[in-house]
């Protein structure tokens, strides 16, 4: 059954909808709409689930007389035969093993040096559980630090000291990822400005670079949401200034309570982003899938993943646990947008427990010649689409596929045993940026 069809059934006719985007896409007449609001359900398990995501995973033995669910991606795991370690040529000072631990950390990704070696255990933990684990210890890696929050903090503070001195009655006010817990490394500190005049964009742009506080600055009047980009000097985060728009503040509250609801929603966020930073596919401006778009992409695949689960399992005591499994999550995420989905007539909506819609006409008819075009309802105003602007959604799409393919096929050799090195890499480069950066507990707190 198509995505076309399923969002065609659910929603009806355009005469006989009432409220099409309250609509759910999956309504059987012998679930109840709890069933169809997981996040609602669960909602007393999220401190629980939470936990757990904060630790590697580890399989579990099942009682007596219990059968565990099944793994969601089925893997060939035949193990390869036992390598014999080799014996130390005669004058080494150094085992077999204090030799082979060297080789390892210098081989693998820089997010897993410092990670337990048990993540390394194809014969002993499947491959997507370590994927799940590898995830973990990624997201723990390139989130952001203590002395990285407290240097963002001083740029706010500049920038806030700067436009108070200029309009004494204005405010400035962060969202976007650095306001929500999103950030990556490379992450742009987002600041609206309110209470300002109209030509505030201007007289700002022209301020900062008369008093040379600036390493670069770009104003782009001229765009649906004007905004002046900028990095300041000794600095390594870029700025986006924009003006008056109260969405993104707004929408900050939302996040953070999915956030809280959804506890696979940040690691996931986190991996994608930066997957999509390192292919300069993450710019909306550019034609990419901004930080917003792509939380709420990630967003409507746990929710309808979620449902499909719950009217799907076969058994009574599957664990919670294998929704939340992040491995099989990331590939659902690139198996869905990259290879599944209908961009050409099927749109998202997160309201309501989520659902997918028909494209609007008018939505249709505006970008004819461009089919391929995402479109997600904005939450908080239906009428706004925001996957508009994104016009390089094919390139996002084929990225995706790609990604897909490659994990997979890097799955299936690490639950052979022939493989033992990262996973993750296969779509995540390990570049300078990132062997620089070095792990969590090698940094220095700012004083």
């Amino acid at each position: 059954e198509t995505a076309t069809s399923v969002a065609e059934a659910a929603l009806g006719t355009p005469a006989n909808r009432i409220d099409s985007l309250k609509q759910p896409v999956f309504k059987p007449p012998d679930v109840r709409l709890d069933d169809l609001e997981p996040e609602v359900q669960t909602a007393g398990k999220g401190s629980d689930i939470r936990a757990l995501l904060k630790t590697r995973k580890t399989p579990e033995k099942p009682k007596e007389g219990q059968v565990l669910s099944e793994s969601l991606i089925t893997l060939d795991t035949t193990p390869a035969p036992t390598p014999v370690a080799k014996v130390p040529s005669s004058g080494s000072n150094e085992d077999a093993s204090t030799s082979k631990k060297r080789k390892r950390n210098d081989q693998l990704a820089p997010w897993l040096t410092s990670a337990p070696p048990d993540c390394f255990q194809p014969r002993h933990v499947s491959s997507v559980l370590c994927l799940h684990n590898e995830i973990v210890e990624f997201c723990k890696y390139i989130e952001e630090r203590e002395n990285e929050k407290s240097d963002r903090a001083d740029v706010v503070r500049c920038i806030e000291a700067l436009v108070k001195e200029l309009w004494p009655g204005a405010s400035a006010h962060t969202f976007g990822s650095f306001a929500n817990n999103l950030c990556i490394p490379t992450s742009d500190i987002d600041i609206v400005l309110f209470e300002v005049p109209a030509n505030a964009i201007r007289t700002l742009a022209k301020v900062l670079r008369d008093r040379r506080m600036v390493s670069e600055i770009e104003v782009i009047a001229s765009a649906r949401i004007p905004i002046i980009k900028l990095k300041l000097k000794k600095s390594p985060y870029q700025i986006d200034i924009s003006f008056g728009i109260q969405g993104g503040v707004e929408t900050g509250f939302m996040i953070r309570s999915l956030v809280r609801e959804m506890p696979a929603l940040r690691p996931l966020v986190l991996v994608i982003k930066f997957f999509l930073n390192q292919r300069d596919l993450n710019e909306t401006y550019r034609g990419g899938i901004g930080s917003h778009l792509c939380l709420c992409l990630v967003v409507s695949m746990l929710q309808q993943f979620r449902k499909q689960r719950i009217l799907a399992k076969a058994r009574t005591n599957d664990r919670l646990e294998e929704l939340e499994d992040l491995g099989s999550l990331l590939l659902e995420f690139f198996d869905l947008y990259g290879r599944r989905f209908n961009y050409a007539t099927v749109g998202i909506s997160l309201r309501n427990g989520g659902s997918y819609i028909v494209k609007p006409a008018p939505d249709r008819q505006q970008n004819r010649g461009r089919p391929s075009l995402l479109y997600v309802e904005n939450p908080e105003d239906p009428t706004q689409n925001l996957g508009g602007s994104s016009y390089n959604v094919p390139k996002v799409r084929k990225a995706f596929a790609h990604a897909h393919r490659v994990l997979l096929t890097r799955l299936k050799s690490f639950a052979r045993g022939s493989l033992d090195e990262s996973i993750l890499e296969a779509i995540i480069v390990a570049n300078d940026d990132l062997v620089k950066r070095g792990p969590p507990s090698k940094r220095l707190k700012k004083d």
